[in-house]
């Protein structure tokens, strides 16, 4: 897929035009292998500035064509890719024949006044970085976290790569 038309010389400064499409175009990306330099991680951080799940495969901590994948994993922009399991999981995707997974509603009923302001937050804007989730609740760092975790514990919001939830 391309902006440039059929039978166009293959040119590779157009390439990142191209991965910004395959990037807007896809529910998730993985990327497998990658230089520390490449048009995997090029991809990779335009999918990531999407707001799009991005995976990638750990590799050998000595193989050059691992480094970009690591990076993505330490830099947190990437998630472990382990299997598939770990697609459909993320994208809710159930097996032909299954039950379609959905979303869980979520009941604030009973819920302390940090929780429901944190879940609020989350469910008006979507994911948010944990310092912005701080800064427009007014709850603490610190509190911010712990509650975080909680929430995390038991399966209402997920820790993504960015410091976001």
């Amino acid at each position: 897929m391309s902006e440039y038309a059929p039978g166009s010389t293959m040119v590779p400064g157009n390439f990142p035009a191209r991965n910004r499409i395959i990037a807007s175009l896809s529910d998730a990306l993985i990327v497998v292998e990658a230089a520390e330099k490449g048009g995997a991680l090029i991809t990779a951080e335009i999918a990531y500035s999407y707001n799009k799940d991005v995976f990638a495969v750990p590799g050998n901590l000595q193989s050059p064509f691992s480094e970009g994948c690591n990076h993505l994993i330490r830099k947190m922009k990437a998630s472990i890719y382990t299997g598939p399991n770990d697609i459909a999981e993320t994208l809710f995707w159930s097996k032909p024949g299954e039950k379609k997974i959905k979303k869980p509603i979520l009941d604030l009923a009973g819920r302390d006044e940090e929780d429901t302001a944190i879940l609020r937050l989350l469910l008006e804007k979507g994911e948010s970085e944990i310092d912005q989730i701080s800064y427009q609740t007014e709850i603490p760092l610190g509190l911010l976290s712990s509650r975080l975790l909680s929430l995390e514990f038991e399966g209402i919001v997920k820790s993504l790569p960015g410091k976001k939830v």
